[in-house]
């Protein structure tokens, strides 16, 4: 601190030693100082223990977070098998479906054909009946 006189007194705290004992006197001003000094301090302990606690629960949540993490993982990893497999599944069904409605059309095609031959046919037989007969 620095020294400074007013009035006649020295304004810097005075060391006094009395009996190998050392003791230090401050002045008013400084002693007000000195206590919101002190004050601040046990504030700031105050804070960093409620921090290093903070700090802790924080800690604590994040390895529950990542223990559910991992285990959302596996399941993401197990269901993604099953997807694939549904995947496969879908796709084969699919292709057997396009192949049933392909040869879908093929029978009725056919059939199409056939009646058509059947019609054609019985025209002709009717038509040959009747000229016969009459």
């Amino acid at each position: 601190m620095i020294s400074a006189t007013a009035y006649g007194q020295l304004l810097s705290p005075k060391r006094i030693v009395f009996e190998k004992d050392t003791g230090i006197f401050f002045t008013s001003t400084q002693e007000i100082k000195l206590l919101v000094k002190l004050k601040q301090l046990e504030d700031c302990e105050e804070q960093k223990a409620e921090w290093i606690s903070y700090a802790n629960e924080a800690d604590k949540q994040v390895i529950k977070e990542r223990e559910a993490y991992e285990k959302l993982m596996k399941e993401y990893i197990s269901l993604e098998g099953v997807a694939k497999d549904l995947d496969d599944k879908f796709r084969k069904e699919f292709q057997d479906h396009q192949e049933t409605k392909n040869s879908l059309t093929i029978q009725i095609d056919k059939k199409r054909t056939w009646i058509k031959i059947a019609i054609g046919s019985l025209l002709v037989n009717g038509t040959l009946i009747y000229i016969i007969t009459r």
